[in-house]
């Protein structure tokens, strides 16, 4: 089930901030290819190291450019496929999403999900180099943050 409204205040500021450096920051990727897929970046961006913020003291959210030089987690890949959306695809896509999945211990895990003009839906989880283009793992529940 998708929901679109929750009570976790901390989800909520972190979805709030990654949506923010997606759109603030996309410029961060002005050195890109011109003629660079969806597809392209998707396997770069899978190829980055994982990068947890375990040591951390709460979430870390990083900018693009950032996380194009270092890497980074489930929120970091996110927000740098975002930020890739909103600067080479804008015309392209009807809706975009911050999915945020509960494997069934809360909510843990967060991506992309698009929803092109044509009516096509596509899922973007880039978290991880052996991740497949449009796969998604099966969740208990999940909420959809707008991009």
């Amino acid at each position: 089930m998708d929901k679109t409204v929750w009570d976790d205040v901390d989800v909520f500021r972190t979805l709030r901030i990654m949506r923010d450096f997606s759109n603030r920051y996309a410029y961060d990727l002005r050195n890109l290819p011109e003629q660079i897929t969806l597809g392209q970046f998707y396997r770069f961006v899978c190829e980055l190291p994982y990068d947890s913020d375990e040591d951390a003291i709460g979430e870390i959210i990083r900018r693009p450019g950032i996380t194009m030089e270092t890497g980074g987690d489930c929120d970091d890949k996110a927000v740098l496929i975002a930020a890739f959306c909103n600067r080479y695809l804008r015309t392209e896509i009807a809706e975009h999403f911050f999915k945020c999945a509960d494997y069934g211990s809360g909510l843990e895990h967060v991506y992309n999900q698009i929803h092109f003009r044509d009516g096509s839906k596509l899922i973007l989880d880039a978290t991880y180099s052996e991740n497949k283009f449009g796969f998604e793992e099966p969740y208990k529940e999940s909420i959809l943050c707008p991009i």
